[in-house]
Order: structure tokens, then sequence, then C-alpha cells
């Protein structure tokens, strides 16, 4: 991608000092002062792209996290086991105790 040059602008200011010449001394030479300053204009980017990126690429990460842990049966819950009492945790699936 090929950026075009920012346009500039230069800026000329200019300062003069005035001071009781009897009163006191001027030790640092002139009493004018002229300054350069150019001036570039850059224009910041957009950020709404990439924060809705980030957020749907973030929500699509977490949604295959999730499917991969129910694929391996993360979430499954044997509650009706637990409550018969059929099965302790410590025994192995399937093995009716007793």
């Amino acid at each position: 991608m090929r950026q075009l040059p920012h346009p500039k602008l230069h800026l000329s200011s200019s300062a003069q000092v005035s001071f009781d010449r009897r009163r006191f001394q001027n030790t640092w030479g002139g009493t004018e002062l002229q300054v350069q300053t150019e001036l570039e204009r850059v224009e910041t980017p957009n950020p709404l792209p990439l924060i809705l990126g980030a957020s749907l690429g973030g929500l699509l990460l977490l949604g295959l996290v999730a499917l991969g842990l129910y694929k391996l049966g993360f979430f499954k819950r044997r509650y009706k086991e637990m409550l018969e009492g059929t099965e302790t945790p410590g025994d192995p699936p399937g093995d009716p105790q007793e």
C-alpha cells in the first residue's frame, strides 16, 4: 500500500523583547527571536474494525474451545447414577457394587 505524503504547513513566528536598558543588561545578544515550525497533519486510524475483529475472533476461539471440551466429554454429568447409588466416585463406570 502506497502512502501519499501528508500536507505540511510551515509557520514562522517572531518575538521581540523590549526592556529598560538603564536598569537591565542584555547578556545573551539580540532582542529578536525567530522560530520556524513545520506542522504535519497525521490522521489517526479507525479503531472500529480492529475492535470488532478482535471481539469476533475471541468469541470464535471461545466457541471452538467449548466445542472441543464438549467432544471430549468434559460437560457430561452423572447425577442419575450418583443419586441411585449404583456407582461411587472410585469405581469404574458400568460395574455395579455387590
